[in-house]
């Protein structure tokens, strides 16, 4: 069961569902199986105890395959199971059918939206069978069930249905807002390096607070990165920026963000660091990055060596100003030989 859980928690959404929806069947196959036991309807049971071995097998191939076949195989057979013990065994009095209308929000949690004739194939079923038992009169149950036992099954049923319901539908809004926060997620963050992009950046510094002049902005612009990429190729200028990438955010301390702003520069906020020590953590930085050598995938023999220039200004109310100083304090860097950091 762990084994089971830990395989339902690690998955994606809808495979996950539908491993969840399996459990949930062989737990009510078991469930009404025992009721039907203690009832004496012995064909009941005995074609639950087949019900039960085809939910184990499907729940089976769902932890070996996400298939697409395996949930509609499971919402069908589920469906011809409450159908088949309503229309020939005990009739709609326990409202056992009524199981087809908590299906139809299932299908839409458990069956991809892309396939939608998949989706309409599932619930177009449930309508029909619903209506179909609730109307159909060719055929009689078999097992008469006392008023009391039907009040039961009905409450139970009427329960399970709500919470199938209610349950589902948590479960795909749930799902939109977890894809909601995937593509805000997405749409912060630099593809190649995994740092924060320019537009992330730029709202992290309109929210700063600026009362006091403690933070600090520091430009990072990569020395000669276009020779890099002339002299070796564009995939080892992209495992030089990962490189880089690793060692800024090993810089950062806790609350500050560095970025990607685009090519080869980068920006980090520095909390709560004034002059002074925004310079003498540039200044190490500059260090920390000349030691560094990247290898070329193929020729581990060949070392790719960079150095950085850095731009340094306090962080203050006037943001763009802030920024335009550590640029061209950058810049200065650049002309005053490279590999320094420079206050402005």
């Amino acid at each position: 069961m762990l084994q089971y859980l830990k395989a339902v928690g690690n998955t994606d959404y809808g495979v996950r569902e539908t491993r969840l929806l399996g459990l949930c069947l062989l737990i009510a196959t078991l469930s009404f199986g025992f009721i039907f036991y203690q009832l004496g309807f012995t064909a009941i049971v005995q074609m639950d105890c087949v019900y039960f071995l085809l939910y184990m097998g499907l729940l089976y191939g769902s932890l070996k395959s996400d298939s697409r076949i395996i949930n509609e195989l499971m919402l069908l057979s589920s469906l011809s199971q409450v159908l088949i013990i309503t229309i020939f065994f005990i009739g709609t009095g326990p409202g056992l059918h009524l199981y087809s209308i908590g299906m139809i929000p299932t299908a839409y949690v458990v069956i991809d939206p892309h396939y939608t004739k998949q989706r309409m194939r599932v619930i177009s079923c449930c309508i029909i069978g619903l209506v179909f038992a609730e109307t159909q009169t060719f055929f009689s149950p078999i097992y008469t069930i006392a008023e009391n036992i039907q009040y039961i099954l009905k409450a139970s049923v009427t329960f399970s249905v709500s919470f199938m319901v209610f349950g589902f539908y948590y479960l795909f809004f749930n799902d939109i807002e977890r894809q909601s926060n995937m593509l805000k997620h997405l749409s912060e963050i630099d593809e190649l390096t995994q740092l924060a992009n320019r537009r992330h950046f730029m709202n992290v510094l309109d929210n700063v607070s600026c009362s006091s002049k403690q933070h600090s902005l520091l430009f990072i612009d990569l020395d000669h990165f276009k020779l890099i990429n002339d002299n070796y190729g564009h995939i080892v200028g992209d495992d030089v920026l990962i490189d880089a990438s690793r060692v800024l955010r090993d810089f950062c301390s806790d609350g500050e963000i560095v970025a990607r702003l685009g090519g080869e520069e980068f920006a980090i906020l520095l909390i709560n660091n004034p002059r002074q020590s925004a310079i003498a953590r540039a200044t190490s930085l500059c260090k920390s990055i000349e030691t560094r050598q990247v290898p070329i995938k193929g020729k581990s023999e060949v070392l790719v060596s960079y150095t950085a220039s850095i731009g340094v200004s306090n962080l203050t109310n006037d943001i763009n100003h802030s920024l335009s100083l550590a640029d061209d304090a950058m810049y200065l860097a650049k002309q005053q030989g490279r590999n320094q950091a420079i206050f402005l």
